[in-house]
Protein backbone atom coordinates (compact mmCIF):
# COMPACT_ATOMS: atom_id res chain seq x y z
CA UNK A 1 0.00 0.00 0.00
CA UNK A 2 1.48 3.12 -1.21
CA UNK A 3 1.10 6.39 1.37
CA UNK A 4 2.30 9.88 -0.38
CA UNK A 5 2.03 12.98 2.57
CA UNK A 6 3.18 16.54 1.85
CA UNK A 7 3.37 18.40 5.14
CA UNK A 8 5.74 19.60 8.15
CA UNK A 9 4.68 16.44 10.16
CA UNK A 10 5.82 13.61 7.77
CA UNK A 11 9.00 13.11 6.82
CA UNK A 12 11.65 10.66 5.94
CA UNK A 13 13.17 9.86 9.74
CA UNK A 14 9.62 9.70 11.37
CA UNK A 15 9.15 7.23 8.67
CA UNK A 16 11.75 5.24 9.23
CA UNK A 17 10.81 5.74 13.01
CA UNK A 18 7.52 4.50 12.34
CA UNK A 19 9.38 1.35 10.20
CA UNK A 20 11.47 0.63 13.38
CA UNK A 21 8.59 0.53 15.86
CA UNK A 22 6.53 -1.70 13.77
CA UNK A 23 9.33 -4.10 13.45
CA UNK A 24 9.51 -3.80 17.10
CA UNK A 25 5.80 -4.70 18.12
CA UNK A 26 6.88 -7.71 15.62
CA UNK A 27 9.22 -8.84 17.33
CA UNK A 28 6.97 -8.91 21.02
CA UNK A 29 4.19 -10.98 18.79
CA UNK A 30 1.93 -7.90 18.30
CA UNK A 31 1.37 -7.82 14.62
CA UNK A 32 1.45 -4.72 12.90
CA UNK A 33 1.85 -4.23 8.69
CA UNK A 34 5.25 -3.29 8.44
CA UNK A 35 6.54 -0.45 6.25
CA UNK A 36 8.57 -1.98 3.16
CA UNK A 37 12.40 -0.70 2.41
CA UNK A 38 12.83 -0.19 -1.64
CA UNK A 39 15.33 -1.84 -3.57
CA UNK A 40 17.75 1.03 -1.65
CA UNK A 41 16.99 -0.42 1.66
CA UNK A 42 15.37 3.23 1.80
CA UNK A 43 12.31 2.95 3.77
CA UNK A 44 10.74 6.30 2.42
CA UNK A 45 12.14 9.25 -0.45
CA UNK A 46 11.19 12.57 -1.42
CA UNK A 47 9.10 13.11 -4.91
CA UNK A 48 7.38 16.76 -5.95
CA UNK A 49 7.55 17.38 -2.74
CA UNK A 50 5.83 14.57 -1.32
CA UNK A 51 6.63 12.02 1.12
CA UNK A 52 6.50 8.50 -0.54
CA UNK A 53 6.49 5.13 1.81
CA UNK A 54 5.21 1.44 1.34
CA UNK A 55 2.83 -0.07 3.70
CA UNK A 56 2.86 -4.23 3.53
CA UNK A 57 -0.86 -4.68 2.74
CA UNK A 58 -3.33 -6.50 5.53
CA UNK A 59 -6.20 -7.59 4.87
CA UNK A 60 -8.07 -7.16 8.33
CA UNK A 61 -10.90 -5.83 9.82
CA UNK A 62 -10.91 -2.19 11.30
CA UNK A 63 -14.64 -2.14 12.44
CA UNK A 64 -15.55 -0.77 15.90
CA UNK A 65 -18.51 -2.10 15.48
CA UNK A 66 -17.54 -5.79 15.53
CA UNK A 67 -14.97 -5.52 18.12
CA UNK A 68 -15.32 -7.51 20.74
CA UNK A 69 -14.33 -7.12 25.10
CA UNK A 70 -11.21 -9.20 24.08
CA UNK A 71 -10.21 -7.76 21.34
CA UNK A 72 -10.06 -4.62 22.98
CA UNK A 73 -8.56 -6.11 26.31
CA UNK A 74 -5.99 -7.58 23.86
CA UNK A 75 -4.95 -3.76 22.36
CA UNK A 76 -4.78 -2.63 26.21
CA UNK A 77 -2.53 -4.98 27.20
CA UNK A 78 -0.22 -4.07 24.39
CA UNK A 79 0.71 -0.74 26.06
CA UNK A 80 2.13 -3.04 29.27
CA UNK A 81 4.01 -5.08 27.07
CA UNK A 82 5.42 -1.93 25.28
CA UNK A 83 6.42 -0.20 28.56
CA UNK A 84 7.92 -3.26 29.88
CA UNK A 85 10.37 -3.67 26.93
CA UNK A 86 10.50 -0.61 25.11
CA UNK A 87 12.10 0.16 21.58
CA UNK A 88 14.71 2.70 21.16
CA UNK A 89 13.49 6.19 22.24
CA UNK A 90 12.87 8.54 19.47
CA UNK A 91 12.73 12.76 19.44
CA UNK A 92 9.53 13.05 18.65
CA UNK A 93 6.28 12.60 21.11
CA UNK A 94 2.97 10.85 21.10
CA UNK A 95 -0.31 13.43 20.79
CA UNK A 96 -0.82 12.42 23.74
CA UNK A 97 2.67 13.72 25.51
CA UNK A 98 1.87 16.73 28.52
CA UNK A 99 4.03 19.88 28.48
CA UNK A 100 5.55 19.02 23.99
CA UNK A 101 3.48 20.06 21.06
CA UNK A 102 2.90 17.08 18.96
CA UNK A 103 3.87 19.19 15.62
CA UNK A 104 5.06 22.41 14.67
CA UNK A 105 1.72 23.46 13.75
CA UNK A 106 0.63 23.27 17.45
CA UNK A 107 1.69 25.72 19.82
CA UNK A 108 0.75 23.78 22.84
CA UNK A 109 0.20 19.86 23.86
CA UNK A 110 -3.39 18.48 23.67
CA UNK A 111 -4.46 18.72 27.48
CA UNK A 112 -3.16 22.64 28.31
CA UNK A 113 -5.50 23.38 24.86
CA UNK A 114 -8.38 21.44 26.11
CA UNK A 115 -8.51 23.08 29.20
CA UNK A 116 -8.17 26.82 27.45
CA UNK A 117 -10.62 25.85 24.93
CA UNK A 118 -13.00 25.03 28.18
CA UNK A 119 -12.35 28.42 29.31
CA UNK A 120 -12.77 29.81 26.49
CA UNK A 121 -16.55 28.02 26.02
CA UNK A 122 -17.47 28.99 29.18
CA UNK A 123 -17.07 32.99 28.99
CA UNK A 124 -18.80 32.32 25.82
CA UNK A 125 -21.98 30.63 27.27
CA UNK A 126 -21.79 30.79 30.83
CA UNK A 127 -20.02 34.09 31.26
CA UNK A 128 -21.30 34.11 34.99
CA UNK A 129 -18.90 31.49 35.83
CA UNK A 130 -16.22 33.41 33.58
CA UNK A 131 -13.77 34.58 36.83
CA UNK A 132 -14.05 31.12 38.46
CA UNK A 133 -12.85 29.30 35.13
CA UNK A 134 -10.09 31.85 34.75
CA UNK A 135 -8.82 31.21 38.37
CA UNK A 136 -8.95 27.36 37.87
CA UNK A 137 -7.12 27.43 34.44
CA UNK A 138 -4.35 29.64 36.28
CA UNK A 139 -4.35 26.94 39.19
CA UNK A 140 -3.87 24.59 36.42
CA UNK A 141 -1.35 25.78 34.72
CA UNK A 142 0.39 26.58 38.42
CA UNK A 143 -0.11 22.65 38.55
CA UNK A 144 1.95 21.99 35.47
CA UNK A 145 4.60 24.16 36.31
CA UNK A 146 5.44 22.71 39.46
CA UNK A 147 4.65 18.73 37.80
CA UNK A 148 7.29 19.37 35.49
CA UNK A 149 10.27 18.61 36.43
CA UNK A 150 9.16 15.18 38.00
CA UNK A 151 7.36 14.67 35.18
CA UNK A 152 10.09 14.33 32.94
CA UNK A 153 12.07 12.14 35.03
CA UNK A 154 9.64 9.37 34.88
CA UNK A 155 9.70 6.35 32.65
CA UNK A 156 9.46 6.33 29.07
CA UNK A 157 8.72 3.95 26.27
CA UNK A 158 7.93 4.85 22.77
CA UNK A 159 3.93 3.69 21.62
CA UNK A 160 2.05 3.19 18.91
CA UNK A 161 0.38 5.75 20.39
CA UNK A 162 -3.12 5.64 19.45
CA UNK A 163 -5.91 2.70 20.09
CA UNK A 164 -8.57 4.12 19.05
CA UNK A 165 -11.43 1.98 16.78
CA UNK A 166 -9.40 2.56 13.09
CA UNK A 167 -6.13 1.13 14.58
CA UNK A 168 -7.12 -2.02 15.90
CA UNK A 169 -7.05 -4.78 13.77
CA UNK A 170 -9.23 -8.00 14.05
CA UNK A 171 -9.36 -11.15 13.01
CA UNK A 172 -12.81 -12.61 10.81
CA UNK A 173 -14.75 -13.48 14.29
CA UNK A 174 -13.28 -10.17 15.71
CA UNK A 175 -10.97 -10.97 17.72
CA UNK A 176 -7.81 -8.37 18.33
CA UNK A 177 -5.01 -9.67 15.06
CA UNK A 178 -3.07 -6.54 15.92
CA UNK A 179 -2.32 -2.91 15.20
CA UNK A 180 -1.85 -0.32 12.39
CA UNK A 181 -1.41 3.19 11.94
CA UNK A 182 1.81 4.46 13.70
CA UNK A 183 1.35 8.07 12.29
CA UNK A 184 0.87 9.04 16.37
CA UNK A 185 3.53 7.19 17.63
CA UNK A 186 6.69 8.25 19.54
CA UNK A 187 8.06 8.55 22.87
CA UNK A 188 6.03 9.53 26.24
CA UNK A 189 5.67 8.93 29.72
CA UNK A 190 4.77 5.27 30.62
CA UNK A 191 2.45 6.68 33.49
CA UNK A 192 0.46 8.83 30.94
CA UNK A 193 0.23 6.93 27.77
CA UNK A 194 -1.22 4.38 29.99
CA UNK A 195 -3.53 6.72 31.96
CA UNK A 196 -4.61 8.56 28.56
CA UNK A 197 -5.28 5.03 26.38
CA UNK A 198 -7.13 3.61 29.73
CA UNK A 199 -8.86 6.67 31.01
CA UNK A 200 -12.80 6.41 30.36
CA UNK A 201 -14.29 9.86 31.12
CA UNK A 202 -17.60 11.75 30.69
CA UNK A 203 -17.90 13.77 27.05
CA UNK A 204 -20.94 16.16 25.93
CA UNK A 205 -22.28 18.91 25.26
CA UNK A 206 -25.95 19.18 26.08
CA UNK A 207 -27.50 19.86 29.45
CA UNK A 208 -28.84 16.45 30.14
CA UNK A 209 -24.74 15.29 29.58
CA UNK A 210 -23.92 17.97 32.04
CA UNK A 211 -25.81 16.27 34.70
CA UNK A 212 -24.76 13.22 34.02
CA UNK A 213 -21.15 14.30 34.77
CA UNK A 214 -22.35 15.03 38.05
CA UNK A 215 -24.20 12.21 39.47
CA UNK A 216 -21.99 9.94 41.18
CA UNK A 217 -23.41 6.56 40.50
CA UNK A 218 -22.18 7.12 36.93
CA UNK A 219 -19.04 8.53 37.90
CA UNK A 220 -18.10 5.40 39.61
CA UNK A 221 -19.23 3.24 36.90
CA UNK A 222 -16.26 5.45 34.63
CA UNK A 223 -14.05 5.30 37.20
CA UNK A 224 -14.44 1.49 37.49
CA UNK A 225 -13.89 0.79 33.63
CA UNK A 226 -11.38 3.13 34.04
CA UNK A 227 -9.61 0.61 36.43
CA UNK A 228 -10.47 -2.44 34.46
CA UNK A 229 -8.46 -1.13 31.54
CA UNK A 230 -5.63 0.40 33.45
CA UNK A 231 -5.31 -3.29 34.87
CA UNK A 232 -4.57 -4.96 31.66
CA UNK A 233 -2.03 -2.75 30.70
CA UNK A 234 -0.43 -3.08 33.82
CA UNK A 235 -0.52 -7.09 33.39
CA UNK A 236 3.23 -6.65 31.55
CA UNK A 237 4.08 -3.39 33.40
CA UNK A 238 5.06 -2.59 37.30
CA UNK A 239 4.72 1.03 38.18
CA UNK A 240 8.18 2.40 40.05
CA UNK A 241 7.69 3.84 43.31
CA UNK A 242 8.02 7.55 41.18
CA UNK A 243 5.42 6.83 39.18
CA UNK A 244 3.05 5.95 41.79
CA UNK A 245 3.94 9.09 43.50
CA UNK A 246 2.60 11.01 40.62
CA UNK A 247 -0.44 8.82 39.38
CA UNK A 248 -3.18 11.13 40.99
CA UNK A 249 -1.69 14.56 38.70
CA UNK A 250 -1.16 12.27 35.62
CA UNK A 251 -4.60 10.81 36.46
CA UNK A 252 -6.18 14.59 36.90
CA UNK A 253 -4.41 15.27 33.26
CA UNK A 254 -5.94 12.38 31.17
CA UNK A 255 -9.31 13.29 32.17
CA UNK A 256 -8.88 16.91 30.38
CA UNK A 257 -8.25 14.87 27.06
CA UNK A 258 -11.39 13.96 24.91
CA UNK A 259 -11.72 10.00 24.19
CA UNK A 260 -11.40 8.98 20.51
Amino acid sequence: MLHAARNRFTTIRRVEGWAALAAHYNALCVFTPKIVPDKGNAYASVADGFVVYTEAYCDAKIDANKRGASAEAAALRTLGLVAAHPAEIVPWGTAWRMYDAFDDSETCDESLLCAMQLVAHIEKHLPAYAGRARALLQAYRNLRGAFEREYRALPQAVFQGDLSAGSILLTPDGGFLGLRDFNHSGTDVILNELFCESCVCWSGEAEKDAERMQNQAEQAVLDRETAWRLALACEHYTFTEAEKSGVYTVFQYSLSIPQG
